[in-house]
């Protein structure tokens, strides 16, 4: 899992885990706020889009849907390795209630079927679609290519300067087309794009909820 995240470069990602004692269930949790007052740099962004999950996925008994938190201690959870390394948004969402671990293949079933819903909007918030019953109300996000004047694409690191910090690897562009892709909510920031031998490009905009930029 580790070398193919490293190599496909994920924009997000969900681990599904159900709780055997029913301690932690029905929750969706993501990157990170690490002792109540370290939010990551894209707290905002991945906590919109887990809210928004959990609006597909009711609970199995209890009224309403599923929890929404993030992760707080630094213990090695995946999602927040995911994020660190990769710049991937995963989401570890806990699908089980005490009872997950029974013999009724109709309760597992029922558990899926509530939860695909919120799998098909994360791909729609992926893709910026916002169609459909699962389509994403909030499609900000930023993409590009950077490519040399011949057209053949540079292997560069792209910063979202207000998204950025020192617990984060590089994040740089894929090498088959140049491309990068960012999710973001609505508001101001500025993009700036690195690689060796070339003179560094910096850019200010704004994003929109309604359109990919």
């Amino acid at each position: 899992i580790r070398d193919l995240a490293i190599e496909k470069q994920f924009l997000l990602s969900v681990a599904y885990h159900s709780s055997r004692s029913g301690c932690v269930s029905e929750k969706i949790i993501f990157p990170w706020k690490w002792e109540e007052v370290k939010p990551s740099p894209d707290f905002e962004i991945a906590y919109d889009l887990a809210s928004s999950i959990s609006n597909f996925v009711p609970k199995e008994v209890d009224v309403g849907f599923y929890d929404v938190t993030e992760s707080k201690s630094r213990k090695g959870n995946a999602h927040d390795w995911f994020y660190s390394k990769t710049g991937c948004i995963q989401y570890l969402i806990e699908a089980g209630t005490e009872i997950i671990q029974s013999t009724d293949s109709m309760l597992v079933e029922d558990t899926i079927d509530r939860n695909i819903k919120g799998l098909v909007h994360l791909f729609n918030r992926a893709s910026g679609y916002g169609g459909g019953q699962y389509g994403a109300v909030n499609r900000a996000q930023i993409t590009g290519r950077v490519i040399s004047p011949d057209g053949s694409p540079i292997v560069a690191e792209v910063k979202i300067l207000e998204l950025d910090g020192p617990m984060l690897e590089k994040r740089m562009t894929d090498s088959v087309f140049g491309r990068f892709r960012r999710l973001l909510v609505e508001d101001s920031y500025t993009l700036e794009v690195s690689a060796y031998g070339y003179r560094t490009y910096i850019h200010s905009f704004t994003s929109s909820s309604s359109s990919i930029y």
